[in-house]
């Protein structure tokens, strides 16, 4: 595992409670029954049109996160496989499937760029949320997801859109650029213990562990990767902002949500 990819599993064992704190309403015990709080409608769209019913196929979901994916698939009949560096999170997802009484789920501790998984053995593969960004090489990480699937089988990925990458928010609600679209990172934060937040770029005093690398990949990193590792992208979808009737006062909400792209492994 890479310095990036360790420092961020860290960061990840330290943030899950929170992050997974922040789940309010209870979504994680409803998305195996309505898999419309794990999936974008396009998303959904994808997967009918290209992959068809799940029943029985194994699935793999790279970068599993809050698992609300993995439950998803679950619920819609898949045999799911859950890949995320961060033990902590695996930890909490696994508790989460034993209350739910979702038997069809296996975890897996592991870098998303170095599967401990066969070669050809699954019928659909998923990242869906925020996975990219983590990640020093996305060649690495499509060629893994191309090696486990089958020939003929299909990767889906959905990640926070590019331009949303590079622009924050400021408190005015204007926005502002943070770093130019052409530059990849590594972007180094501090994680913040207090509220969660990426703050400024660590220095060198910061403890192992609050240390966070961030990549800003652009369209074209994404489409060229997937087709550098054998696969043939087959549809790509830029999705609206959830609260696009504020444009005009929230400038972020004029920009696309996410980037989801599905890919035919050759």
């Amino acid at each position: 595992m890479n310095n990036f990819h360790e420092n961020n599993r860290m960061k990840w064992n330290i943030a899950a409670e929170r992050w997974n704190s922040r789940d309010i309403s209870g979504g994680w015990k409803n998305c195996h029954r309505d898999p419309t709080i794990a999936f974008h409608e396009c998303e959904l769209e994808f997967i009918s049109s290209f992959v068809g019913d799940l029943t029985g196929k194994r699935v793999c979901v790279l970068g599993s996160g809050d698992n609300y994916t993995t439950f998803a698939l679950a619920g819609m009949g898949a045999e799911v496989t859950s890949v995320d560096i961060s033990e902590k999170q695996l930890e909490i997802a696994a508790n989460r499937a034993k209350e739910l009484d979702l038997k069809n789920i296996t975890f897996v501790r592991a870098d998303v760029s170095a599967l401990p998984l066969e070669s050809e053995s699954y019928d659909f593969a998923c990242s869906s949320g925020v996975v990219a960004i983590w990640i020093s090489n996305l060649d690495k990480y499509y060629g893994e997801a191309n090696r486990i699937l089958k020939q003929g089988s299909y990767f889906m990925i959905s990640e926070t859109h590019p331009i949303r990458r590079i622009l924050k928010q400021e408190q005015n609600d204007r926005l502002s650029v943070e770093y130019h679209y052409f530059n990849n990172g590594p972007h180094k934060y501090e994680y913040s213990l207090t509220d969660g937040k990426g703050i400024g770029v660590a220095d060198e005093a910061v403890v192992q562990g609050n240390i966070q690398y961030e990549f800003t990949w652009r369209i074209s990193d994404y489409v060229n990767s997937m087709i550098n590792v054998g696969f043939q992208v087959q549809s790509l979808q830029e999705t609206k902002s959830d609260h696009i009737d504020q444009w005009k006062e929230k400038g972020m909400e004029a920009l696309p949500q996410a980037l989801v792209l599905i890919s035919k492994k050759l």
